[in-house]
């Protein structure tokens, strides 16, 4: 889980098309514990779109509620995807703009904002 890291997240927006997975999250989840860490978003998809619109749709819809300004990184991680715990501390080390592709890319906040004025982009293609 994300809050076993060594850096633990601020915030954790969990972005879903499933509303079956929303609620079986609010209900598993310990959300006393991180009810102020964690947000489920449900996001109807449009399954006639390419994978790649609707991921850029999901994550930008996560987005928009909360203000993205205050945070100084971004991390889309897919919900089947394992990262190292020190992942974040080796990302600082690089001091790179970007990490990762397609299933997890962390993202430093103020580069993402200046150039993509804060929004994924909405592509059809792999949602790297």
């Amino acid at each position: 889980m994300l809050f076993n890291r060594t850096i633990k997240p601020e915030l954790a927006i969990i972005a879903t098309g499933s509303s079956s997975l929303e609620k079986f999250l609010v209900k598993t989840l310990n959300l006393k514990r991180f009810s102020s860490k964690i947000r489920v978003v449900y996001v109807r998809p449009e399954l006639s779109e390419h994978v790649g619109v609707r991921v850029g749709k999901a994550i930008n819809h996560a987005l928009s509620r909360v203000d993205i300004r205050r945070y100084d990184f971004l991390l889309k991680i897919d919900v089947d995807t394992a990262l190292p715990l020190d992942y974040v501390e080796r990302f600082l080390k690089l001091e790179a703009v970007l990490v990762g592709l397609g299933p997890f890319m962390l993202v430093r906040m103020k580069p993402f904002l200046r150039l993509l004025n804060g929004r994924w982009p909405e592509v059809p293609a792999d949602d790297a």
